[in-house]
């Protein structure tokens, strides 16, 4: 069969099957991930107080940015503030269903949905080959960091719609020229300053890409248009700017968090940030490891799948190659996404997919580049045929280690202390012989935003309001009779109680089996 041969048959099953993939999404999204991160637990209760206050969990009315603290230490402070967008999204189903692991993780999966369909739109206007498009969507679909990142409650994915429909309002700028759809591809970027942190870097470079191909066109409204984006831009992202004067605090926070100040300051500075730079295009990370933060990736596969490889090196030559506008758009795409990990080096900066989601939609267009160049070529032709032959068996493999090995893998970086277990062991204690207070040792990550989740999803405002950080760092407080006493296994605060008198009641293991927390109690 030619290749051009039944496109609206080819294309309808693309469809059929791109729908069930994105019900696979959305599918056991309490047991996928088996436990809940902390990052995932502290969007969670900020999301509840939210909605049943309209206020944060530090007091803040309707905040634009949220501050990340320790729920159980009074008057606690940090330097860590969250984007607003997540929050506000997942408000509703929390309002609806609580705050149980399904609720709080359906709008991120949903978000990563809607990209699948945008990425079908905004294919249809690329290729302008039905075809094509499907295969865009498919593409991303099958994408195992999408999969991964999109079934946890954080906000790394948040602003892959808003740059999807900044594509797409722009690529029809450039076919039929209207002034509408060049301030709508603005305010899509505007937009998205809210959403995650790095589009703070990441959308006004868009931007600017968006505005120099503008006026290099042959567009007959192209200064109007320039005009109308920069406009629709300009009003989300002074409303930014009125947002951080009104809050410094959060601004000098997260600079300070951050290593922008200090950006290019030495000849040592600059290469570091050149080499973390490159290291996101490392072959390895891309198709083979993924990294090795095991909630970002399964170390089994690859950002992308291997299949995608020769596909994205035939569409780098041919967006190069080229004479396309759009091609070269994705190709400048691709190659800035990783530009704010650079630009401001954060914690753990190298080998963060999650970091630098937008490098997924704009490699899975790269490949579709690549899939519509060798369709023309008969030498290449066999190659992209192995290729779509080769990466659903692959991603069926990923899918299988992902529900198997993997959540064993992930769990203990997950919730090293495995809270959930914990909490239930807690509530049976305390049937059993209530106690008058319990105390969280501060060396369980996260430990007070987990217990604050735990005692909401259980219903436990009375165990709540018993619950009490105990510093490891201080001299150990008053405890009383009976009260129980959640340590980790490795600090040294467990045998010194022990020695105090305090009998183990519970030793709590982790998912993967090995010893993760203890349950203590004082003495009557």
């Amino acid at each position: 069969m030619a290749w051009s041969d039944r496109p609206d048959l080819l294309s309808r099953a693309g469809l059929v099957l791109l729908a069930l993939i994105s019900a696979l999404f959305l599918l056991a999204l309490d047991r996928f991930p088996a436990v809940i991160g902390g990052d995932e637990a502290h969007f969670a209760v900020h999301a509840e107080s939210l909605a049943r206050s309209g206020h944060d969990l530090n007091g803040t009315k309707w905040p634009v940015f949220v501050r990340i603290t320790d729920p159980l230490v009074p008057n606690n402070s940090s330097n860590i503030w969250y984007q607003p967008l997540l929050f506000y999204v997942m408000m509703p189903f929390v309002a609806a269903f609580g705050p149980s692991a399904w609720a709080i993780r359906l709008p991120v999966a949903l978000i990563a949905v809607a990209s699948l369909w945008l990425m079908y739109a905004v294919g249809l206007r690329m290729f302008r080959d039905r075809r094509l498009a499907v295969a865009a969507a498919l593409g991303l679909a099958l994408t195992p960091a999408l999969f991964i990142v999109s079934r946890q409650a954080l906000d790394y994915i948040a602003p892959l719609p808003f740059v999807l429909a900044w594509l797409l309002f722009f690529l029809k700028f450039l076919d039929e020229g209207r002034i509408r759809d060049a301030a709508l591809a603005g305010l899509s970027l505007g937009l998205a300053l809210f959403s995650y942190i790095a589009a703070w870097v990441l959308m006004p470079v868009h931007l600017v890409l968006m505005l120099a191909v503008m006026w290099q066109s042959a567009a007959p409204q192209r200064t109007r248009a320039i005009a109308a984006a920069t406009a629709a831009f300009a009003g989300p992202a002074i409303a930014l700017t009125i947002a951080l004067a009104s809050n410094s605090e959060m601004l000098s926070n997260t600079l300070s968090r951050y290593e922008v100040a200090d950006a290019a300051t030495s000849q040592s500075d600059v290469a570091a940030r050149l080499r973390l730079y490159w290291d996101y295009f490392n072959p390895s990370f891309l198709f083979f490891a993924g990294g090795s933060n095991p909630t970002q990736a399964t170390s089994r596969v690859g950002v992308f799948l291997l299949g995608f490889l020769p596909l994205m090196l035939i569409g780098v030559r041919a967006a190069w190659l080229g004479r396309r506008d759009r091609d070269r758009i994705a190709l400048v795409a691709l190659a800035v996404a990783p530009l704010p990990i650079a630009v401001t080096m954060p914690p753990a900066a190298a080998y963060s997919i999650a970091r630098a989601m937008t490098m997924l939609p704009f490699g899975v267009l790269i490949a579709v580049v690549g899939l519509e160049a060798a369709r023309r070529n008969a030498k290449l032709r066999p190659v992209a045929i192995v290729c779509l032959m080769l990466i659903p068996l692959q991603f069926a493999a990923f899918l299988q280690d992902y529900r198997g090995g993997y959540q064993l893998r992930a769990a203990p970086r997950l919730d090293p202390a495995n809270m959930r277990a914990v909490g239930d062991a807690v509530i049976a204690l305390d049937s059993a012989t209530p106690a008058p207070a319990v105390y969280l040792s501060d060396r369980i990550d996260d430990g007070g935003v987990r217990w604050r989740l735990l005692m909401s999803q259980h219903g436990r405002a009375d165990l709540w309001t018993r619950s009490r950080s105990l510093s490891t760092m201080q001299a150990l407080p008053a405890i009383e009779p009976n009260a129980l006493v959640i340590c980790t296994t490795v600090e040294p605060t467990a045998s010194l109680l022990r020695n105090s008198g305090y009998r183990e009641v519970a030793a709590i293991a982790g998912a993967d089996g090995e010893a993760a927390a203890v349950i203590l109690r004082a003495p009557g």
